[in-house]
């Protein structure tokens, strides 16, 4: 369950290392596929998400699986995992992404939540590239433009992140903007107690777009969850580390009850 209009590119190390021994399924949000120039964006609700997600598995032909998601992924992984436990062995959440009104059902306020995410996100980045668009017109290079706005970290792969940013140009950013306007707008969701499914949660120390306060806060409320803190990672941990987290979800996996 990746971030809305997140391309299969950003996840690729993820999937090969662990398809030699696993098999993969890997969820499309409804409203971002396509072109989305040809079609109104299909309107769908909490309920609608948490099926299309099990129908993922159903069309897979799979009783149950471990589910891993990674930014605004997390959200419809909770809804998922506390609608029909049963069918999920273990959750993984990488740099999660929750909705204000979740985060506020933690105890924490809304700056932790998406709204206030994206917008430091949009603080930090938008001068940055306006400078970089000025100074260099079309030929801004997005992978020194991430570098520098700090969410992108030096050890990323270039060629990797260039054919993820590649990718992510196609998305429909109509689907997108609606999935991300849901999410703001949604309902406190599960209770973390109520999730008995062991869950692994991986931020990355430098990550300015997802709270860390609140992915250990989560972390210390499930009863099986757990939570560990990437040093030097930003939000894109999943292509920055790639070998640490491809194994980190295979111990998990292997290990957890």
């Amino acid at each position: 369950a990746p971030a809305p209009g997140t391309p299969p590119a950003f996840w690729m190390h993820q999937i090969d290392h662990l398809a030699d021994r696993r098999r993969i399924v890997v969820f499309e949000h409804p409203e971002v596929q396509g072109d989305g120039a040809s079609r109104p964006a299909p309107t769908r609700s909490d309920e609608d998400r948490r099926r299309d997600v099990l129908g993922a598995l159903d069309a897979a032909e799979l009783p149950s699986a471990a589910l891993v998601s990674w930014g605004l992924g997390a959200q419809l992984a909770l809804d998922a995992v506390a609608a029909a436990p049963e069918r999920w062995t273990h959750l993984a959440l990488l740099a999660p992404l929750l909705s204000s009104s979740f985060a506020r059902s933690m105890g924490l306020t809304g700056d932790d939540g998406v709204g206030s995410a994206l917008g430091r996100l949009a603080v930090r980045a938008t001068p940055l590239l306006a400078q970089a668009r000025r100074r260099l017109g079309p030929r801004v290079d997005p992978v020194a433009w991430l570098r520098r706005a700090r969410l992108a970290s030096p050890t990323i792969e270039q060629e990797a992140l260039e054919a993820a940013i590649d990718a992510l140009g196609r998305s429909d950013g109509r689907g997108i903007a609606l999935v991300l306007a849901a999410l703001e707008a949604q309902r406190r969701g599960p209770s973390p107690e109520s999730i008995t499914t062991p869950a692994l949660l991986l931020v990355g120390e430098a990550d300015v777009v997802a709270s860390g306060r609140l992915a250990r806060r989560l972390a210390r409320r499930l009863p099986f969850g757990e939570s560990h803190l990437v040093p030097g990672a930003t939000h894109l941990l999943p292509l920055e580390y790639p070998e640490y987290v491809s194994l980190a979800i295979e111990r998990f996996v292997a290990g957890a009850r």
